[in-house]
């Protein structure tokens, strides 16, 4: 039997102390249960258990049928698979060992709830008390499910809550690292506004979209550029005009933005000469909105660099 240093885990929730020697591929878990101490109901897939009181008295269920525990008693055998329970309902600490056969991840398993136990992660029902907790107890049950598994709340309600919630909170958890920049998020917005305006309503309004027959018929294939169609001016003005182009830049500007990384300032400056030429030569266009997206776009990606620039190396 390998016993190594001895280190004593602490639950403060189900009020009971662990410590653990291995022997082999097995595990033998030492456990200090307190008056009103309590073990939840869960159950262990793949691993089997023998329970026997050293000291004190204890109650025991399995398959659902509670009995008493003592040192003059024989030691419960829990197969893999079936639900138990452990508590102390009496006025003294009970003393107990269990034989875990194979060892897997329980010493895991029982170190890290008991860690989370101490900075008050979750309450003895088992529920997370806050989101880091929630957190914790959706990262925690995925981890060990194939071992050890909690019956409250339900299981099949656990396979069900648990994947999505942990996927949420890592994509929260990430999220939380990124420094974000709200003019260069609003300068992307307005620059994808500008282009789906544009192309929707020359779409409708002008009525462009009437000609979307000539369009896929192949009929402009031999249309003179020079001197276009209607069929051919209609396209031009939407689909194939600088809306979609526009749409797609600022859907690139907010996936940056949303990952962290700053768009390159060429970006807003290629878009402002253009901004200012479309102003020159056609006066009666929307043009002031896409320069407000194009001078929050210069000035987030100004107070980025700047920001970095201040900010220490890690």
């Amino acid at each position: 039997m390998t016993v190594g240093p001895i280190e004593r885990i602490h639950d403060p929730v189900h009020r009971v102390s662990f410590w653990f020697k291995t022997e082999g591929d097995n595990l033998w878990v030492f456990t200090e249960l307190e008056p009103g101490g309590h073990l939840p109901e869960h159950v262990h897939p793949t691993l089997e258990e023998r329970w026997e009181v050293l000291e004190g008295t204890a109650q025991v269920k399995v398959d659902g049928h509670w009995r008493d525990l003592t040192a003059a008693h024989d030691p419960v055998v829990v197969a893999p698979g079936i639900r138990h329970e452990l508590r102390n309902s009496s006025d003294a600490v009970t003393h107990l060992r269990t034989e875990v056969t194979p060892a897997g991840a329980l010493r895991e398993f029982l170190t890290d709830s008991a860690r989370a136990a101490r900075e008050g992660l979750y309450n003895a029902r088992n529920l997370p008390t806050s989101v880091s907790g929630a957190a914790w107890l959706s990262e925690f049950a995925l981890r060990f499910r194939d071992e050890t598994v909690m019956c409250s709340p339900p299981p099949a309600l656990q396979r069900v809550v648990l994947p999505p919630a942990a996927k949420w909170f890592r994509r929260r958890r990430r999220g939380q690292g990124v420094r974000r920049a709200p003019m260069i998020k609003w300068a992307g917005r307005l620059i994808v506004a500008y282009g789906t305006a544009h192309t929707v309503g020359a779409l409708t309004v002008e009525g462009a979209a009437r000609h979307a027959g000539a369009w896929f018929s192949g009929e402009l294939w031999q249309d003179d550029l020079s001197d276009m169609s209607p069929a051919n001016s209609a396209l031009w003005l939407s689909v194939d005009s600088f809306g979609v182009p526009l749409i797609v830049v600022g859907l690139i500007v907010l996936w940056m933005e949303r990952h962290g990384i700053t768009p390159p300032p060429f970006i807003a400056w290629a878009l402002g000469i253009w901004t200012v030429a479309d102003a020159v030569i056609l006066l009666l266009t929307p043009w002031p909105i896409l320069l407000l997206a194009n001078v929050l776009l210069l000035v987030g990606i100004h107070r980025v660099t700047h920001r970095d620039k201040l900010e220490p190396a890690h």
